[in-house]
């Protein structure tokens, strides 16, 4: 009997996901066309997906071209990766104000912030994992 290990969603299926978990209050990210790449970054919807577009990739050289179908996922990792949004290049550790009595120090809370990553590579989990 064959496995049935996988799922198949729709567009339609894809775009009701981004909305549960928005509804959830999840940051989607995803991957989206801007500045001439291919980036990950703040996705609302199936449309902000690069659908038609890919990659091409050569020795310093990097720039989208037409696909011939409609893939969402038509392309190679591009540019940017997941650690910005796992590993923050700017954070804030505590903050100092000066009061009549001294400074009082108080330390920065924890980000309670949920992320959904979309369209993850088999590669770049391995590489989040590591």
């Amino acid at each position: 009997m064959p496995s049935t290990d996988y799922v198949i969603l729709t567009v339609e299926g894809l775009q009701q996901l981004f909305d549960g978990l928005k509804r959830r209050r999840y940051r989607v990210l995803g991957p989206t066309v801007r500045d001439q790449a291919i980036v990950y970054d703040d996705i609302t919807s199936v449309e902000d997906l690069p659908r038609g577009w890919a990659d091409q990739q050569e020795g310093g050289r990097y720039r989208l071209i037409r696909r011939d179908d409609d893939a969402l996922f038509g392309f190679a990792v591009g540019p940017h990766s997941w650690k910005k949004f796992l590993h923050s290049p700017i954070q804030r550790l505590w903050t100092a104000e000066r009061r009549d009595d001294g400074v009082h120090i108080a330390p920065e809370p924890c980000s309670t912030e949920r992320l959904a990553f979309i369209g993850v590579r088999a590669c770049e989990i391995a590489a989040i994992a590591i």
